[in-house]
């Protein structure tokens, strides 16, 4: 079972004229920037020197000129001019420094970079009225503008981790909502379709925000005497619980439709897939569901209808797992896209001994054949064990079979599984049937 995410990466460009900053992660930052009240500061003018009174004695100096204005943020550069001697030399023009830009502020994650300071504004230049004496000094310059403000911290990713791996394609052949939808809820949950009941034993997570990466979907068909809850043993809490964490959702139907073909023992039926066509088109608009991952599993009666399911829904099913289910017919049923051949985990007994009305391990090898002719990929899980084991089949196989879903989406291409991954048991095999302990 897997899941899509892809968190989307962190984008910050800052923008200087607008004091404006954006920082794109899965969630928008708050601006950083800030606006200090000394946005313009201007400098004051310096009143100038007296001229000397002697016809040959040297001008009064002018005065000092006025100090450029402080710069706040966007302050203009100060630029202060000299006072000019009345008949001496001209005094030269004070030019004020510009004030420096203010630095970007750092932006947090997510936050929008600091404004950049202006330049401050020069001070206006002293006079001088000096009959002959020399021209004033230059006037002083302008101060500095002060720097940016630093940007805010930006808002966590609302996704809460990473999202299932990339790959695959989106099916093209989901169904449409029939009727109305039930608001899934974790728990007990009901369905009717086409004037049947179904109750529906449901997991759910939350709709992620748009943008981050979404859930996928397991469909759990019990066994024999059975309910939804052994979805459980079949898929173990914790994928189960990061399922949810990820928007999507575990679905395990408690009783059937009794329409359509017999898949079994009369524990299910062929007509019990318009509840599952149901269920992914409601999934699809409640929780917006990554339609690349949509899985399906079983165990004894629930292993036969996971195999139905192979076959008739191929239109949408990325990968399987069978445990103690497989085929006796020799006419498979026809594929609802012949293009999808879903990889499988196919987890049984030993012949003779996983038996209950019939031997699934011979079902299970009768399938496989079927799936090797059609150019498939299966791995077979032979733990030499009897049909009732406790449940320690399916518990072997919880975490390999979560990854086994996470890593094979809808046509994920090429095929991922070139050895057979270290966490599954050692009588398991690529292709081949395995070796019982």
């Amino acid at each position: 079972m897997n899941w899509q995410s892809r968190k989307r990466a962190a984008q910050a460009p800052a923008l200087v004229a607008g004091a404006l900053g954006l920082f794109m992660a899965c969630s928008m930052g708050e601006d950083g920037s800030t606006k200090d009240p000394r946005s313009t500061g201007s400098g004051g003018s310096g009143s100038g020197g007296s001229g000397g009174t002697s016809t040959t004695g040297t001008g009064g100096s002018s005065g000092p000129s006025g100090a450029g204005g402080n710069s706040g943020i966007g302050g203009n550069s100060g630029s202060g001019a000299g006072g000019n001697g009345g008949s001496g030399t001209g005094g030269n023009a004070g030019s004020g420094n510009g004030g420096a830009s203010g630095s970007a502020g750092g932006a947090g994650r997510g936050g929008a970079s600091g404004s950049s300071g202006g330049s401050g504004s020069g001070g206006n230049s002293g006079s001088s009225a000096g009959t002959s004496g020399a021209g004033g000094s230059a006037g002083r310059a302008g101060s500095a503008g002060s720097a940016g403000s630093a940007g805010g911290a930006g808002v966590p990713d609302a996704g809460g981790g990473p999202g299932l791996p990339d790959g695959g394609t989106p099916p093209t052949m989901i169904p449409p909502v029939k009727g109305t939808c039930p608001t899934f809820q974790t728990g007990a949950n009901m369905m009717i379709v086409n004037g049947f009941t179904m109750n529906v034993t449901a997991w759910v997570g939350a709709k992620p925000p748009a943008g981050s990466p979404r859930g996928p979907l397991v469909i759990y068909w019990h066994g024999t005497v059975e309910t939804g809850q052994t979805a459980v043993n079949g898929l173990g809490q914790p994928a189960i619980d990061e399922i949810v964490r990820l928007g999507g959702m575990v679905a395990a139907p408690e009783n059937t439709s009794m329409t359509g073909q017999n898949t079994g023992n009369g524990v299910w039926f062929t007509g019990d897939f318009d509840f599952a066509d149901q269920i992914v088109a409601c999934a699809v608009q409640q929780l917006d569901i990554d339609t690349r991952h949509i899985h399906t599993g079983g165990y004894s009666a629930g292993g036969l209808q996971t195999v139905y399911m192979w076959y008739l829904r191929s239109g949408y099913l990325a990968s399987a797992i069978s445990f103690s289910g497989g085929t006796n017919s020799p006419v498979p049923p026809a594929m609802q896209d012949p293009t999808n051949k879903a990889p499988v985990i196919v987890a049984h007994g030993a012949m003779g001994s996983d038996v209950l009305i019939l031997d699934f391990a011979q079902a299970s090898a009768n399938w496989e054949n079927l799936i090797k002719q059609a150019g498939g990929f299966y791995i077979d899980c032979n733990d030499g064990g009897a049909h009732f084991n406790g449940y320690t089949r399916l518990t072997d196989l919880n975490t390999s079979t979560w990854a086994f879903f996470k890593a094979h989406p809808f046509k994920g291409s090429p095929e991922p599984y070139t050895a057979l991954p270290a966490t599954f048991p050692k009588y398991c095999a690529i292709n081949a049937p395995g070796t019982p302990p």
